[in-house]
């Protein structure tokens, strides 16, 4: 439920209605030890960014870093909290009539065990108050916030203090952190996470998002349950792979009076035991019935998960994440429209090798800004901020404007035995062989064929995994043939696109 926010934001957006969209694409070194970029938010010098740091000794605790519009550094904060406790913010709220933001967290004992809490900074990132909301007696986190009209904060998190395998924690409190009530949700036996929280519209309280995982068959699933305004449980919804591993999801109630969650779906596990998944997004009326889903893929490459999203209208949406580019991972912005067709999908180059998105939002002047965090960073050891600011196209830089502007969405094409993505591909694309015992002892073999019969690629005779990646970079743009061969009897066959 987005519709506070975008009232409040007008207030910047009478100052930069005619200036310029900026783009910039830039990592901060904030202490040169471990940085983790949780959230950013738009101020009237430019943008605070929030996180995890460690200072100049190896203390851990806050970092806030504000820059100017074109991503200049301004200045930088670190908060520790009481008796050098470890504090971390995981996520944040705005509440820009008073210029202050709440984030949810973790504070850390020095026995390791760790408490839910709620700290309040004003826009420069200095710190007006923090407190533990939750019982310290009992371990527990806080995933995600929500401030209510009246000023009460809703937090949702885990917490072990009724099942040592964990549940979802919502919390009440007042404006100043006060505990009002708390609910725990899950069943024992399972590992129950909540990481996003939205209000419902029509009394329908509050759509909160996460995990579930499954010690049996160690699998995690996409999570979805609704509870009334007194945190009384309503109605649950689980989705995703029974084989695979699955994304947390980040649930919004949408000005359509419908429940949007993006995660990831987990489909091949590689022979070093990595999970390869599809983002995804799950629409669901206020009563947890099913709308519609959808999977998608960007830049040509399988997409690992989404991390969050945000409504910019009734019609418009935005999805960032962490996008798998063998074997580096970008940053990357999705925007839909409300039935979750592409309007734009991107990635972005990155710093380094390792790139993950945590937060996107709209800015005053047309565009977005992503913020994150890479490693290494740029001392070669640790990790840094990052954040991209691009224009109303999704470009960080002149000159994409014109290029892959409608992307790939669903384009996991597949027959009974094989599997191709991304497809369309610029060159480089992935098949997946099921269904067939692949093995080395056993001979199996992939060719690539354009229209008129010419072979331009063969794999070896001996493939030692299931998914194997096949590259037609010098081909020319077009429609190729994939065909795969099992001792010499054909598995089947699959058409390509080269861009």
């Amino acid at each position: 439920m987005k519709k506070i926010t975008h009232i409040l934001i007008l207030f910047f957006i009478s100052v930069s209605v005619n200036a310029q969209i900026e783009r910039f694409n830039r990592a901060y070194d904030m202490y040169g030890w471990g940085d983790y970029c949780s959230n950013v938010f738009e101020t009237n010098y430019g943008y605070l960014v929030c996180g995890n740091v460690k200072d100049s000794l190896g203390n851990p605790g806050l970092g806030f870093l504000r820059i100017d519009f074109q991503g200049n550094e301004i200045d930088k904060k670190f908060f520790a909290g009481p008796n050098q406790m470890n504090y971390q913010i995981l996520n944040g709220v705005a509440n820009y009539t008073d210029s202050t933001i709440y984030f949810a967290g973790i504070g850390q004992f020095p026995n390791l065990d760790i408490s839910a809490i709620v700290v309040k900074t004003n826009m420069k990132g200095d710190t007006i108050w923090s407190k533990f909301v939750f019982d310290t007696t009992y371990n527990s986190q806080g995933g995600a916030i929500y401030r209510e009209i009246n000023g009460d904060l809703l937090i949702v998190g885990s917490t072990d203090r009724t099942d040592p395998n964990v549940n979802i924690l919502l919390v009440k409190t007042d404006s100043l952190g006060n505990f009002i009530w708390d609910k725990e949700y899950g069943v024992m036996g399972t590992y129950d996470t909540g990481w996003s929280i939205d209000k419902c519209d029509n009394d329908n309280g509050y759509v909160i998002g996460g995990g579930k995982y499954y010690f049996g068959p160690q699998i995690g699933r996409s999570y979805i349950i609704n509870v009334d305004s007194s945190g009384n449980f309503q109605w649950q919804y689980e989705y995703g792979s029974t084989i695979y591993q699955n994304w947390s999801a980040m649930v919004l109630y949408t000005q359509n009076n419908q429940i949007i969650s993006a995660a990831a779906k987990g489909f091949y596990k590689d022979i070093t035991d990595n999970f390869w998944s599809k983002p995804n997004i799950q629409w669901l009326d206020e009563n947890g019935g099913f709308i519609n889903y959808r999977e998608y893929a960007i830049d040509s490459f399988p997409s690992i998960a989404f991390d969050d999203l945000y409504e910019i209208n009734a019609n418009e949406y935005l999805f960032t994440g962490t996008f798998l580019t063998y074997p580096d991972q970008r940053m990357g912005l999705l925007k839909t429209n409300a039935g979750g067709d592409t309007i734009f999908g991107r990635t972005y180059q990155g710093i380094n090798q390792w790139e993950f998105s945590k937060d996107v939002k709209p800015t005053s002047d047309g565009g977005y800004i992503i913020a994150g965090f890479n490693y290494p960073g740029l001392n070669g050891v640790s990790q840094n901020y990052r954040v991209i600011k691009v224009d109303s196209l999704g470009c960080d830089t002149l000159g994409c404007e014109t290029v892959g502007i409608m992307e790939y969405e669903n384009s996991w094409n597949e027959n009974e035995n094989l599997l191709a993505f991304p497809n369309p591909s610029i060159g480089k694309f992935y098949i997946e062989i099921k269904n067939v015992p692949i093995s080395p002892f056993f001979e199996t073999k992939v060719e690539v064929y354009d229209l008129v019969g010419n072979m331009i690629f063969q794999s070896g005779n001996r493939l030692f995994q299931n998914l194997t990646e096949i590259d037609i970079s010098n081909a020319s743009p077009g429609i190729y043939l994939v065909k795969v061969f099992f001792n010499k009897n054909s598995v089947g066959s699959i058409r390509i696109i080269k861009e």
